[in-house]
């Protein structure tokens, strides 16, 4: 039986063969498709694993059945399948992925056209049509086309290195090492980093061991431990599709998204005319006192699929990030791209003489409170489980955010939130946290410590 448990945090999420059958996925490309329209165009992708491959196939063939044209792009990064909308006009997408966390879970990402990703409210109509099986299938001669696009892969190379200074960062010999979580990102970021004359260390760049999800806090490790031996300038961790990354600076060391989203609103609000940042709600409020300094304004919107992308869209913004690892640089799409922020950060570097962990060291940080504590090698391994399962018998209001390495657990506007990371070359999980009310944030630290030992 289909329930609503298959959509989570706005996006379906279900186990291949379990919650979610080859016709299920049948039947919601049908809906998908019928609610696309008859004789539109559609791009589809996917990740390197079995399941992925499966689901993907079951879909298109229900989008088939309602007369909708599908253009397969097969595996790849969905940065390429969000270009591929916005470049071409189409009219939605689909990508099948794996989950970073939970190894036997598949997701739907599904795109509108723009390549902006479908809200929850769209998600929740569209498992609506499927319950009530609202489709509408066409007759034979009205069946839908599959096409190929292999292509569409070099037109992506070719377009998103104009969007930074080439000559600049081509003139600096940098060293990025990058891990790709054994996704088709590792076929993509190779010639865009050639182009830039950017030597790069590629890892996990092969098709999944599907006992194995990455990134983990095995291979964050691995990947800190590397960038620090080859003398790297830069290190990024993708999730398996290449829609979210971890960043890490000449040391080895992780960049908290915080810190990030403030040194690219610095940076943006400097030369742009319109002064409109959105940003979820739990970001970090320095943002607020830079945008408002240079006469601009900060828009928070809920942290939900789509919704920074539709603000961006709507209010002609200069700049969008979330804590969630993603960043928006209008000039090029409303939609987030790993590798364009990579580009971005490589371009900084460069642009101010300075290694990454001088820049971060010089961005301001608002009424920010740090503590840490040693653990074991299994609770390292297992905290944001432990957390999330226990976190409701202590805290009532609270909304608890993956940030790929860790978690991030926000208390709302005036309350503020807690980032809990392990430290990478020994056993410590650190607490990094923002909060207007000293004592409320200090006594949730405290909290937490009491669950990780309970």
């Amino acid at each position: 039986m289909i329930t609503e448990k298959i959509i989570v945090d706005g996006r379906f999420v279900a186990k291949a063969n379990e919650e979610m059958t080859p016709e299920i996925a049948a039947t919601l490309g049908a809906v998908y498709g019928t609610e696309t329209g008859k004789n539109n165009v559609i791009v589809v992708a996917r990740d390197y694993r079995v399941d992925s491959r499966m689901l993907k196939r079951a879909f298109i063939a229900g989008a088939l059945s309602a007369g909708v044209n599908v253009i397969n792009l097969f595996a790849v990064p969905t940065p390429v399948l969000q270009f591929a909308i916005k470049r071409f006009a189409i009219d939605g997408g689909v990508i099948f992925t794996n989950s970073h966390n939970v190894k036997e879970n598949t997701g739907f990402k599904i795109y509108e056209r723009g390549g902006i990703e479908f809200s929850e409210k769209k998600i929740k109509s569209l498992f609506d049509s499927l319950i009530k099986n609202k489709i509408e299938r066409v007759p034979p001669k009205e069946i839908g086309r599959i096409s190929k696009a292999e292509d569409v892969g070099e037109i992506y190379q070719s377009a998103i290195t104009q969007f930074v200074n080439k000559n600049l960062i081509r003139a600096k010999d940098l060293i990025v090492v990058a891990d790709c979580a054994n996704g088709p990102m590792g076929s993509i970021i190779p010639p865009i980093m050639n182009q830039l004359n950017i030597d790069l260390i590629l890892l996990n760049s092969q098709e999944p061991d599907l006992d194995n999800v990455h990134p983990n806090i095995n291979s964050i490790r691995r990947i800190s431990k590397i960038i620090k031996t080859s003398d790297a300038n830069l290190g990024v961790c993708f999730d398996v599709d290449g829609s979210r990354a971890l960043f890490f600076d000449e040391n080895g060391n992780y960049i908290e998204s915080d810190d990030l989203l403030t040194l690219f609103v610095s940076e943006i609000i400097k030369n742009d005319d319109v002064k409109i940042i959105i940003t979820t709600e739990s970001t970090t409020k320095t943002i607020d006192e830079i945008v408002k300094k240079a006469g601009g304004v900060v828009r928070r919107v809920l942290n939900e699929p789509g919704a920074i992308s539709s603000s961006i869209r709507s209010s002609r913004a200069s700049f969008g990030g979330s804590d969630s690892g993603k960043y928006r640089f209008p000039e090029y799409a409303p939609f987030s791209d790993t590798i364009l922020t990579t580009l971005k950060i490589c371009e900084y570097m460069v642009k101010h003489k300075l290694k990454l962990s001088e820049i971060i060291q010089k961005i301001p940080k608002k009424n920010r409170f740090q503590d840490q504590i040693p653990v074991n090698e299994e609770l390292i391994q297992k905290f944001q489980f432990k957390i999330e399962e226990n976190i409701s018998k202590y805290m009532s209001e609270y909304n608890v955010i993956d940030t790929l390495i860790g978690i991030k657990i926000f208390f709302g506007i005036d309350k503020g939130w807690i980032n809990i990371n392990p430290r990478l070359n020994e056993n410590i999980l650190t607490f990094s946290a923002e909060s207007d009310d000293e004592t409320f944030i200090k006594n949730a630290i405290k909290t937490i410590k009491e669950i990780l030992f309970s």
